[in-house]
């Protein structure tokens, strides 16, 4: 690709996902690709005055090199106004990598993204995360135990039968142990404690839940049974296929 005095060069149209975004002049603005335009143009000379065509052969391979560098130039300058079209500019060093891009200042640009002090940053920002992340299992457990608290305080209460407000209030902690942490144990009890007070659309629901919370497959075997005999108490038709899901 020869780029000899082309303007095509800086409206080149550069397609990405967002439309057609135009390359700047910036080409014509750079020391790199003044250095290149005259490395080609004097080698140009030498192929053309040489009268030895063993040196015209070496300049004319050394003319196609440098010819492919300045077009490997070319083309990686493109991909890199591409990616600026592409990325969020969100920082004040991108944003100023960016102005520097647009003005042709390829090296002052790189310059402003200090590989240092963005590794300190990386590393700082990694380290955060890593405390969140065991903030966030922390929590996760944390969670986990009032569960248990509040699983366990429902089946106080559905013992409880001095309270006139059992079922209610049984239901009620069933449901706050799920809300705040849903898992098979708690919501294959209160499927079945549902399911024992004739609460059968309701069971069934909570049965389905936990179909999707059991850990292996006894687990399934036994909710698929409870499930089974639940219908068979509506004295409903169920055709349940289970092979091979446990």
């Amino acid at each position: 690709m020869m780029i000899e005095n082309s303007k095509n060069i800086n409206t080149a149209p550069v397609t990405t996902g967002g439309g057609d975004v135009h390359i700047g002049d910036n080409f014509y603005k750079t020391l790199e690709y003044r250095d290149l335009k005259q490395r080609i143009e004097d080698l140009q000379e030498l192929v053309a005055s040489a009268t030895d065509i063993d040196k015209k052969l070496k300049h004319s391979k050394r003319l196609n090199e440098a010819q492919k560098t300045l077009d490997d130039f070319v083309a990686d300058v493109k991909r890199l106004a591409e990616s600026f079209t592409k990325i969020e500019l969100n920082t004040e060093r991108l944003r100023l990598a960016k102005a520097y891009f647009d003005a042709g200042q390829y090296k002052e640009a790189k310059a402003v993204l200090d590989s240092e002090q963005i590794a300190k940053e990386v590393k700082a920002l990694k380290a955060e995360e890593k405390d969140l992340q065991t903030k966030t299992a922390q929590n996760k457990q944390y969670l986990t135990d009032k569960a248990n608290e509040y699983l366990i305080l429902a089946q106080l209460t559905a013992i409880d039968f001095d309270n006139p407000k059992r079922f209610e209030e049984t239901k009620q902690y069933f449901e706050n142990s799920i809300e705040a942490a849903a898992f098979f144990e708690n919501v294959f009890i209160y499927a079945h404690f549902l399911q024992e007070k004739n609460q059968f659309n309701e069971a069934i629901a909570y049965y389905e839940i936990a179909l999707g919370l059991a850990n292996d497959g006894g687990e399934k075997a036994m909710t698929f049974n409870n499930l089974a005999n639940l219908h068979s108490d509506k004295n409903d038709y169920w055709p349940i296929f289970v092979q091979g899901l446990f």
